[in-house]
């Protein structure tokens, strides 16, 4: 993939909660046909393929999904939401990101990574962020989730949600979003899975 889960997160907010929040509501579906163009080369993967049926402000946006790479040896597999059908996920052309992929051994947990980002919040020059406030959250079937809010320098962040999930890692991001919106997209994934094809 063109872009690490970091470079879209310099920004875990201030402390993680000990609680999980309430479980995500999923909202109406409003996604219809909208990943039809790519499915043929998601059903190559070897992970669980999960799409969400909501995508905030998909009626205003003209948007179109763009496989950020074929799927990988392992399963995983990138999706850009772009405004233009080529956006290979670069700030002027994202909308948002689905990222998925294998958890390996050695690989940086999310508490880590969290840990990492919490860090990067302590540095003197921090750039402007979401209000909202990073931790732990729980998804549609109760699955146990991590949200990230966005920061912005140059240019602004996406806010994420990740969590792990049958040996998968799964993220989900959209630019400079609020908690709400980016937790309505990621609850809407876990809720209604596309089984995968495997060849």
């Amino acid at each position: 993939m063109k872009y690490s889960v970091l470079s879209l997160i310099p920004s875990l907010g201030v402390g993680l909660s000990l609680l999980f929040s309430a479980p995500v509501l999923a909202k109406p579906a409003n996604v219809g046909k909208f990943f039809d163009p790519i499915l043929p080369r998601l059903r190559q993967s070897r992970a669980v393929v999960l799409l969400p049926t909501y995508i905030p402000g998909l009626k205003a946006d003209r948007l179109y999904p763009v496989m950020d790479s074929e799927p990988s040896e392992d399963g995983g597999y990138g999706i850009v939401l772009g405004y233009v059908p080529d956006c290979g996920g670069g700030f002027a052309c994202r909308f948002g990101t689905i990222t998925v992929g294998k958890v390996i051994p050695g690989m940086q947990s999310i508490a880590q990574l969290a840990a990492d980002v919490r860090d990067y919040l302590k540095s003197p020059n921090l750039p402007a962020r979401s209000k909202d406030v990073m931790g732990n959250v729980t998804l549609a079937n109760g699955i146990k989730a991590y949200f990230i809010p966005w920061t912005a320098g140059a240019n602004c962040t996406d806010a994420l949600v990740l969590w792990e999930q049958q040996g998968y890692r799964y993220t989900v991001g959209l630019k400079c979003a609020n908690k709400r919106d980016v937790l309505d997209m990621a609850g809407s994934m876990v809720k209604v899975p596309l089984p995968s094809r495997r060849p």
